[in-house]
């Protein structure tokens, strides 16, 4: 395990939908074999994580949050060993990117793009508030 973050949140009736997100980084004893995965837990029942997020790079590190209150699914980011960027939109279908029943690969990752790419391991990634996300900048404050 290389990271955890935590999201609480609530539904409409007030029930508890709190997640964590966790970034496990894979090596192998000459180092890195080039995997990693973030798994989604619900923060009240670790029998079996909600998603298996795969990416082609050692996760490091890994941030969930929403992209609007209007939208029930989130997004998960997730920094590398490698210097790239993962990140997933889990209200796309999952077939939409070749997923399987049980695993998604992201929705966009910066592995491809090795002339501007990051090239030290990133060791955090956090959502940044803009004006309209008073909670997320409480939460920072």
């Amino acid at each position: 395990m290389r990271d955890v973050h935590y999201w609480r949140r609530t539904n409409a009736g007030g029930e508890d939908r709190s997640t964590l997100a966790v970034a496990y980084g894979s090596r192998s004893p000459e180092g890195l074999d080039g995997s990693g995965l973030v798994c989604v837990w619900n923060a009240h029942d670790s029998r079996q994580p909600l998603e298996v997020l795969c990416c082609a790079g050692a996760a490091t590190c890994c941030w969930m949050g929403q992209l609007s209150e209007q939208r029930v699914a989130g997004i998960v980011v997730a920094g590398t060993e490698e210097g790239s960027l993962a990140v997933w939109d889990l209200a796309q279908p999952r077939f939409a990117h070749g997923q399987t029943a049980i695993e998604r690969w992201p929705s966009y990752s910066t592995d491809g793009l090795i002339s501007v790419n990051h090239t030290a391991p990133i060791v955090c990634v956090r959502g940044v508030p803009n004006a309209d996300d008073s909670e997320l900048a409480q939460a920072l404050a």
